[in-house]
C-alpha cells in the first residue's frame, strides 16, 4: 500500500505536468495568432493604396526612390490665401 505523501506527491506532477501541457498550447497558440495577425496587417489593406505624387512610369519598383534631383532644395508651401473679414456691425445701444 503506498504511502499517503507518495501518491500526494504524485497527483501533484500529474497536475503540473497538466498544466505545463495547457501553458504550452496557450502559449503556442498566442504566437500563433500573433504571427498572423503580424502578418495580416503587414500587407496592403485593399482600396487604401494611393500612388506616390512622385512615381515615374519607367521607375523601378521595390521600395526604393531615387530623387531626380539629391541635392534640390524642399519646396516651400504656400500659405492658404486670404479672405477678407466680413463686416462688423452694431446694433442697439446708446
Amino acid at each position: 500500500m503506498p504511502q499517503p505523501a507518495d501518491h500526494a506527491a504524485h497527483r501533484r506532477d500529474q497536475r503540473l505536468a497538466r498544466i505545463r501541457r495547457v501553458s504550452r498550447w496557450v502559449a503556442g497558440g498566442a504566437a500563433a495568432a500573433s504571427l498572423g495577425l503580424g502578418t495580416a496587417f503587414a500587407h496592403d489593406l485593399p482600396g487604401r493604396h494611393a500612388p506616390a505624387a512622385d512615381a515615374q512610369p519607367g521607375a523601378p519598383a521595390g521600395g526604393i526612390r531615387q530623387s531626380p534631383q539629391p541635392h534640390a532644395a524642399p519646396q516651400r508651401a504656400q500659405p492658404p490665401a486670404t479672405t477678407p473679414a466680413p463686416a462688423q456691425t452694431v446694433s442697439g445701444g446708446s
